[in-house]
Parts: structure tokens; C-alpha cells; sequence
């Protein structure tokens, strides 16, 4: 990942209110010592962080990078999705964070007019969790998939080898 790659990533949270700039360092101080509280107490964190606009792999690795030195135990990125090129895009980015995220458990998928597939694919891909609904009520949120669906795809596609 190259310098450019990864001030982008740094630049577009800085941008959103996420972290600032103090001496070339980032300080998120906050969060950071909320985190090593609760791994104090024996619990898991997940960090998730909804970018509300596309990134392509590279700077979806280098933002899962920066929020890697925050010590979580799992991130969650979840990024839009509305044409074919990005769904492509973002299969390729699920293997690439399977790789290249090293020090905690990562979780990647997509909202938008393409991000349900992802929420299927990408579990078999290597992504941590899969996010579900039990069931499909009045106001329910139907980018996510309900349970029973999710397990009969998972049960009914042989993508293991």
C-alpha cells in the first residue's frame, strides 16, 4: 500500500469528523482507551465504520489498516454498492482484506442497489460474520437478508472445495 494510498484514507476520515491531524500523529485517543477498557474486562470489540461512499480496494485496505492500530478484534467496513463494476470491485476486496488484515478479524460488506450479493458472497469469501434479520417485519431493512434465507444460500451453493 503505497504513502498516497493510505493519507487518502487518513484525509477522507479527517474529512468526516473521524480523526485529526496533530504533529503527523492521529490521536483517537478516546476510542482507543474505551477499547483496551473493554479488552481489560475480557471483552471483544468490534470497530465498524460505514464510509457512505465507494472506495476501491486499496483504500478500503489502507482505511482497514488504520483502524487495525486501534487494536479491535474485529472490523466491520461497510461501503455502498450500485453497479456491476463495483460488485466486482468489491469481491476482490473481500480476498484482498482476508489477506492483508492481519491482527484482527475483518468484516466487509456492501450496502446499495448490489450490496445484497455481497452479503452472501462474501462470508464464503472470508469475511467474519454475516448479518441477518430474524424475520421481515413492517419497517424491516431489506438489504439484509433473513435468516432462513441466508442459511438455505449458504446450504444450497457447493462453494467449498
Amino acid at each position: 500500500i503505497g504513502r498516497a494510498s493510505l493519507y487518502r484514507g487518513m484525509e477522507q476520515l479527517r474529512e468526516i469528523g473521524l480523526i485529526t491531524f496533530d504533529s503527523k500523529k492521529i490521536y483517537i485517543k478516546k476510542q482507543m482507551d474505551f477499547i483496551d477498557k473493554m479488552h481489560a474486562q475480557g471483552t471483544e470489540v468490534l470497530l465498524s465504520c460505514h464510509t457512505q461512499v465507494n472506495l476501491n480496494t486499496e483504500e478500503c485496505v489502507s482505511l482497514c489498516k488504520l483502524l487495525e492500530t486501534r487494536n479491535p478484534d474485529i472490523i466491520k467496513l461497510v461501503i455502498p454498492c450500485n453497479t456491476d463494476e463495483e460488485l466486482a470491485e468489491n469481491f476482490k476486496t473481500m480476498i484482498t482484506l482476508k489477506k492483508e488484515i492481519t491482527k484482527c478479524k475483518i468484516h466487509f460488506h456492501c450496502a446499495g442497489k448490489k450490496g445484497k450479493v455481497t452479503r452472501i458472497v462474501n462470508p464464503m469469501l472470508g469475511a467474519h460474520l454475516a448479518f441477518c434479520i430474524e424475520r421481515y417485519g413492517v419497517n424491516a431493512h431489506h438489504e439484509q437478508l433473513d435468516l432462513r434465507s441466508f442459511s438455505r444460500a449458504i446450504r444450497e451453493l457447493d462453494w467449498r472445495e
